[in-house]
């Protein structure tokens, strides 16, 4: 494999791992809001999944444009479900245990999940941005993830 291959499997995994991290945001996002009963928590919760979804979207446009210059390297479907669901596991709970959450009134420990998973992107799309084909549009989505922690820190100051 020559270096100029590795660059670009190594895009294409950043860029993989990305559509992964906020799928996995806008379902954390999606379950909190259902189950929570405060609206203003809700509406927060219905702004940043549905802002997850623009970000996956953004992802799959770079990685689109990755591979019209020959740099991807397709994962089967398996193995990116298999990833996920790892990375899933790893970071956030799943749907039942949020609910479960909500109701026994640890609304700041999912808040507290919700900062980490924000953090943890920013730094993830900061490292990556210099390597990737559109470094603007990561640059775009980290300046919205920033926003992101800033509000659900303030939604958890709140608490």
């Amino acid at each position: 494999m020559s270096h100029e291959t590795a660059v670009w499997a190594t895009a294409d995994a950043a860029i993989q791992t990305a559509i992964q991290i906020e799928e996995i945001g806008r379902d954390f996002y999606d379950a909190f809001g259902a189950a929570t009963s405060d609206p203003h928590m809700a509406e927060l919760c219905r702004k940043l999944a549905i802002d997850e979804s623009d970000h996956e979207r953004d992802f799959r446009r770079i990685r689109s444009k990755l591979a019209a210059e020959g740099g991807t390297v397709l994962l089967r479907d398996d193995q990116l479900a298999e990833a996920r669901q790892v990375a899933k596991g790893a970071i956030l709970p799943n749907r039942d245990e949020i609910l479960r959450m909500v109701h026994e009134g640890h609304v700041a420990d999912l808040l507290e999940m919700a900062i980490k998973m924000e953090r943890d992107s920013i730094r993830f799309y900061q490292a990556i941005a210099a390597n990737l084909p559109d470094a603007n549009a990561v640059e775009d989505v980290v300046r919205q993830e920033q926003e992101h922690l800033r509000l659900v820190s303030a939604a958890k100051a709140g608490k």
